[in-house]
């Protein structure tokens, strides 16, 4: 009986041990101080149907194609390395979540940004 009564203290122990455990969610850990360092854009246009997306920033348009699960709303402000291609996160501080996407090129003008838009989605 001895022996039944130890495993139990040590299994209820244990539960207890183990349920305090757990991964912080991912929007508690964003610094949003360091993302406000980075370069800022605003998207200009989106389309639900591509994952391509533009943003708009100082110096000129970025073709961006989404590498999550969503696609910034027109209008969101997105902060990020938007002059270097590749693959990179952004914050999209209009909802204060992290997400990622390619650069496909960067610091182009409107109509090269659209036509470039138009390609990739078969348009």
């Amino acid at each position: 009986m001895k022996t039944f009564s130890k495993w139990f203290v040590l299994g209820i122990v244990g539960i207890i041990f183990l349920s305090g455990c757990g991964k912080e969610p991912a929007y508690y850990t964003i610094d949003e101080n360091y993302w406000l360092q980075q370069e800022k854009g605003y998207v200009v246009y989106t389309d639900f149907n591509c994952s391509y997306y533009i943003v708009e920033t100082q110096r000129g348009y970025t073709v961006i194609q989404s590498a999550s699960s969503s696609i910034p709303f027109s209008g969101d402000i997105l902060y990020g390395d938007f002059s270097r291609w590749g693959y990179t996160d952004f914050y999209n501080r209009s909802n204060q979540q992290l997400i990622r996407g390619q650069v496909k090129d960067y610091w182009l003008s409107w109509f090269s940004a659209r036509d470039m838009v138009a390609y990739y989605c078969g348009r």
